[in-house]
């Protein structure tokens, strides 16, 4: 069982990531100090970041932001959990903690995932794969969503999720399913 830390003030994307993480342990905070505290008194496996908190969007990077708990472990090395992923669909924030952790896997959309084995395989990085056991994947059946294209300034993706594209400036084409979880 994973431990997961996820940072996120969206009331439907947290259901999304209760869903996702059902079978784990998981605290989910729209805080980002209570973020801090928690990776200072407790180990996790899998931190995932928001960058935009309180119902404010495209914010500027600082305090009461993803970025402050991105700079807390940029000078707390020690504190990073095994695995860190930026889920913010603002760009320039979402830059600017992958800045401060270049190890950080980019993932806007991630509360699509069908599974966490589906959101490993989507990354596509060694490091993550001793979170889940990949034949579970194959036994599954489970695709990952596919990266159409990544934006060689920011380096953050557009990506294909069931069907429909998440793209970096918040819009959303494709099922109506992908319409109905994206704020815009």
């Amino acid at each position: 069982m994973m431990r997961v830390l996820i940072l996120e003030d969206d009331p439907a994307r947290k259901a999304q990531f209760e869903e996702l993480f059902k079978d784990h342990h998981v605290r989910i905070t729209s805080i980002a100090s209570t973020a801090i505290d928690l990776l200072m008194t407790e180990r996790w496996d899998l931190l995932s970041l928001d960058h935009d908190l309180g119902d404010k969007v495209m914010v500027e990077s600082g305090p009461g932001t993803g970025y402050e708990v991105a700079v807390y472990l940029e000078e707390f090395p020690e504190r990073k959990p095994a695995c860190i992923m930026i889920h913010s669909l603002n760009t320039v924030g979402a830059g600017r903690m992958r800045q401060a952790l270049p190890e950080a896997a980019m993932f806007p959309g991630v509360w699509f995932c069908a599974s966490v084995e589906q959101m490993v395989n989507s990354i596509g990085d060694e490091k993550w794969d001793g979170l889940i056991d990949c034949s579970e994947v194959e036994q599954r059946g489970l695709q990952p969503p596919s990266l159409l294209h990544t934006n060689a300034k920011t380096g953050i993706g557009i990506i294909d999720i069931a069907g429909g594209a998440v793209e970096q400036d918040r819009n959303v084409v494709g099922t109506e399913r992908n319409e109905e979880h994206i704020d815009t």
